[in-house]
């Protein structure tokens, strides 16, 4: 096992990298939190931290195989050095193409999955940032309330007579 830290990908790395990638979105992200307290009880937050966890877990595994699966394929022939794509994350896009392009509609749908995750991943982000940007507004509606509740009345409008 390399565990040079000049390397760019090790499995050491990797797995140092995913750790914290996991820790963040289970423990430290907001939309998760939201998700956990928006239960009634702590015992279905743990259940549903749990489950989180497993099908994290199984999506991570999945990705190791599909790196495997790309990296068999490809032994002989690099795609990037062959100038058949310019990117190296382009090589699962590729692979599938290639490999499963005999299946009618099957890239269709490996386009379309990915289109849905991208349109998922934003969505999520702006009905976040809404909901943030809304507590805000709230936050800022209250502060105002307190204030005029507190305060004196203050005359907006002063008119100056000339002497």
């Amino acid at each position: 096992m390399n565990t040079s830290i000049f390397e760019r990908h090790t499995f050491l790395s990797t797995f140092v990298l995913g750790f914290y990638i996991f820790l963040n979105t289970v423990g430290l992200n907001s939309t998760m939190f939201q998700r956990f307290a928006s239960v009634s009880t702590v015992q279905t937050a743990v259940r549903l931290n749990v489950f989180f966890l497993f099908g994290m877990a199984g999506l991570w595994i999945i990705f190791f195989l599909s790196g495997l699966v790309a990296y068999a394929s490809y032994a002989d022939c690099d795609p990037l050095t062959a100038g058949l794509i310019q990117k190296p994350d382009q090589i699962i896009p590729f692979l599938v193409t290639d490999r499963l392009s005999r299946f009618s509609g099957l890239v269709g749908i490996f386009v379309a999955a990915v289109y849905s995750g991208v349109l998922r991943c934003v969505y999520v982000c702006v009905c976040v940032s809404e909901r943030e940007r809304e507590r805000e507004r709230e936050r800022e509606r209250e502060r105002e309330r307190e204030i005029g509740a507190t305060s004196p009345a203050i005359l907006t409008k002063h008119t100056h007579t000339p002497s």
